[in-house]
């Protein structure tokens, strides 16, 4: 495999990696984001709840194609026992975690970004100390991005 050249790479295709490769791409640069399985969302996660506002915040319209429910609260249990209630949060939802991550992606893809699935991260590439890419491996053939 020939090694690559971009302006950003995200290592990662979760929430936080497909936002990412979005507010980059939107902005101008060449995005790849490489994901080490082989379908983005799967297997599920845990954090399956947002309020509106981040939703909001990150510019992501909300759809029932990846919301199964609203919720105003949750009430969580630590494996000790001890009970936190969260009754001031706004409106939210829980999410269907696959969809919903499939769908960020889908997003960021709009914006020009590129994915990759099933490679492998194995090392970061630096210039001074300073990280300027990574290496990564695809079915035993080594490159560098």
């Amino acid at each position: 495999m020939r090694d690559m050249e971009y302006d950003v790479v995200v290592v990662g295709a979760g929430p936080a990696g497909s936002t990412a490769a979005r507010f980059a791409a939107e902005n101008g640069a060449s995005v790849l984001v490489i994901e080490k399985r082989q379908e983005i969302g799967a297997p599920k996660r845990c954090a399956e709840g947002l309020n509106r506002e981040v939703l909001e915040g990150l510019g992501v319209p909300i759809s029932e194609k990846y919301t199964t429910s609203n919720i105003s609260g949750a009430i969580l249990y630590s494996p000790k026992g001890k009970k936190v209630v969260l009754d001031k949060v706004g409106e939210g939802f829980v999410l269907e975690r696959k969809v919903f991550e499939k769908h960020l992606a889908a997003l960021a893809i709009r914006k020009g970004a590129k994915y990759m699935v099933k490679p492998t991260v194995t090392d970061v590439l630096k210039d001074r100390g300073r990280v300027v890419g990574v290496k990564a491996d695809f079915m035993g053939e080594e490159f560098k991005v």
